[in-house]
């Protein structure tokens, strides 16, 4: 049975006497008791009674895999997650799972730890483990094949003694894939702590037998199967789920996202709070440091309640960078959060300077236009502190809204709903102060504030530009980011938005094919009338495609002037323009060419196609057809393709 893969539970026993039970019992109890060593105690009195057991008979029970256990484990290496194995199965079964499920390839070198082998060899566990990192490190970088590590669980044992213990992590951190076989419980959970104690790193358990709860609540996440051994790990875990494979989808999609959301939105918590802080300080340095506030205190305490909360909220859960798709289509988006893309220092540094740049703004453009002895309506008289604080208060409003808005990417009618309440929020609230007095300290201040700023032709100068200026340079650098140093999500989204323009396009030409075709009528060569089919689109239009539908005057007037002239009337002739599925068209194998030879694609220079190389400029290529090819009833063939 185990030879064959099956799980084997063999059966056996004795008869005790009375006495002999009565004295083992006796012990037993007062070992259960023992405040100190009782579980080495109990373990003991077990190897005592199981002696001389009789065999009465075994049974094989079939471990049958999930579906796609196999892709999620490529996917999740892929991801730059290091998997390890621990499982109680003996050696060559665990291999063999292994193997079934894309951990051990047959590329890697494998490591074997096995208690008996080493004995044999007079070799410690510590002895072996140092001579396989000394050998893989003496190795060219470029010459180290993948490793797997395959130990079995009496080495187990001594590699987690401390001596060994720095030896054991080094191999298994240096090899692709580890697996531990014949492993007890508590061997799991001491494995997923050497790793958190020594490597600091964030470990993720997942299993699904009793068994694994050791494991499962040692590790800083803890994932729990709902399988046919019972509910023990589902119920200590941190998340349950029904199949292996939806943990990729629990890492790879929602992790990611959670990660990403969370990361942001810290760092713009401390962004729109260093906006709203820093105008009150520099306040300070026109009001000789006096402590005058330059906000209405109910309105700035409303700041984080009502006027920046509620797109926040969105963001962090509804954000998207990439559709889930796309985020298992290509697992190396994951990496990211390994180097601490979305939120390290440096970030932090990025937007405390953003915060203060925008602060600037939105403080200078008011006080030059309202501030000081300014006359902003034709009654001559100045504006207030007050009104000022209300101008900048909008103002710091209205640009950290739109900022979370170019830090979003998933945009819906949520994210846009959320921002016009922040805005429809700051007005009422506004007008409720500025038209109301509730007691001396509520509204007095700002009495007739927001009819006076609405009667300012100022007012919606200083908002338009403060805004435009505050926000241009995260516009400008995001444009420059994306299309000069762009990142692997971005590279993800372009791919998106080209398979949709793909999609349309095959849209458009399909219900293009479905038209009723028209009976056209033609003389031939010999006087006689010939009926053909033909669409509408052919009769009056050159056929769609990816390269221009009609001629391409200022390329078409340059290759004119090359050729001297030798080139047909495009807007009479009819073109071939290459689609999906034409393997003989002459923009394939001009690309082909250009995959082959990069030359084919330089402007001014040659790209072979068979023979003669059609000319080239400025990075477009363009072919015509042979001279001979020009008499009654022919095709100019008149591709361009792009490079």
């Amino acid at each position: 049975f185990a030879e064959d893969g099956l799980r084997t539970l063999c059966i056996a026993g004795k008869e005790l006497k009375e006495d002999e039970w009565n004295s083992w019992f006796r012990e037993y109890t007062a070992a259960t008791l023992l405040m100190d060593g009782r579980v080495e105690k109990m373990n003991e009195l077990y190897e005592e009674l199981e002696q001389d057991l009789e065999l009465r008979g075994c049974t094989g029970v079939e471990d049958k895999l999930q579906d796609d256990v196999g892709e999620t484990l490529e996917s999740l290496a892929l991801a730059g997650i290091k998997v390890w194995m621990l499982t109680g199965d003996k050696v060559e079964t665990a291999i063999n799972i292994g193997i079934a499920t894309s951990l051990v390839g047959h590329h890697m070198r494998r490591i074997v730890l096995d208690h008996s082998e080493l004995e044999g060899r007079g070799e410690t566990v510590g002895q072996r483990l140092r001579a396989e990192v000394e050998a893989y490190l003496q190795l060219p970088e470029n010459d180290r094949p993948p490793l797997c590590l395959v130990i079995d669980g009496h080495c187990l044992h001594d590699a987690l003694e401390p001596e060994h213990e720095a030896a054991f992590l080094s191999c298994g951190l240096m090899c692709q894939s580890v697996i531990c076989c014949r492993v007890s419980p508590e061997q799991k959970g001491s494995v997923v702590k050497l790793v958190r104690r020594k490597q600091k790193q964030v470990t993720l358990a997942i299993g699904d037998g009793a068994n694994d709860c050791a494991m499962i609540q040692e590790a800083d996440v803890g994932v729990g199967l709902r399988g046919e051994e019972g509910l023990q790990a589902f119920n200590v875990s941190d998340y349950g789920i029904a199949e292996f494979r939806h943990l990729k989808i629990l890492l790879l999609v929602h992790g990611r996202w959670c990660y990403r959301r969370i990361s942001k939105l810290i760092l713009y918590m401390f962004y729109k709070n260093i906006v709203l802080v820093m105008p009150q300080y520099f306040l300070g340095f026109v009001s000789l440091f006096s402590g005058q506030k330059l906000y209405y205190e109910y309105m700035y305490q409303l700041y984080n309640v009502c006027f920046t909360s509620l797109p926040a909220l969105v963001f962090g859960t509804l954000d998207q960078d990439v559709s889930k798709r796309d985020s298992l289509k290509f697992p190396q988006l994951y990496s990211l959060g390994h180097d601490r893309y979305y939120f390290n220092v440096t970030l932090w540094i990025q937007m405390i300077g953003n915060g203060i740049w925008h602060a600037m703004w939105v403080w200078a453009v008011p006080f030059w236009t309202f501030g000081g002895t300014s006359i902003t309506h034709p009654d001559g008289k100045p504006t207030d502190l007050w009104t000022l604080g209300s101008v900048t208060y909008l103002l710091i409003v209205i640009v950290v809204n739109i900022k979370l808005l170019l830090e979003t990417y998933y945009l819906t009618w949520l994210t846009h709903l959320t921002t016009v309440c922040s805005f429809v929020a700051w007005f009422f609230f506004q007008s409720i102060f500025s038209s109301v007095v509730i007691v001396d300290t509520i509204g007095s201040e700002l009495l007739g504030s927001l009819q006076r700023l609405f009667a300012s032709p100022l007012f919606y100068v200083s908002v338009f530009l403060a805004s435009v200026g505050a926000l241009t340079r995260d516009v400008v650098w995001k444009a420059f980011k994306r299309a000069f140093i762009p990142e692997i999500y971005h590279v993800v989204q372009q791919l998106r938005l080209e398979d949709e323009k793909k999609k349309k396009f095959k849209g458009e030409e399909s219900k293009a094919s479905a038209v009723p075709k028209q009976r056209v009528v033609k003389e031939s060569s010999d006087g006689r009338g010939e009926a053909s089919q033909a669409s509408p689109g052919a009769m009056g239009s050159p056929p769609r495609g990816f390269a221009y539908t009609g001629p391409d005057p200022l390329t078409y007037a340059v290759v004119r002037s090359q050729t001297q002239g030798d080139v047909p009337d495009l807007a009479v002739e009819q073109q071939t323009v290459w689609r999906p599925g034409d393997e003989e068209s002459p923009p394939m194998r001009l690309i082909g060419q250009a995959l082959t030879s990069p030359a084919a694609l330089t402007p001014g220079s040659p790209a072979t196609m068979g023979g003669d190389g059609p000319p080239t400029i400025g990075g477009v290529g363009m072919t015509r057809s042979s001279p001979h090819a020009q008499g009654r009833g022919s095709r100019v063939d008149s591709d361009v393709v792009k490079r």
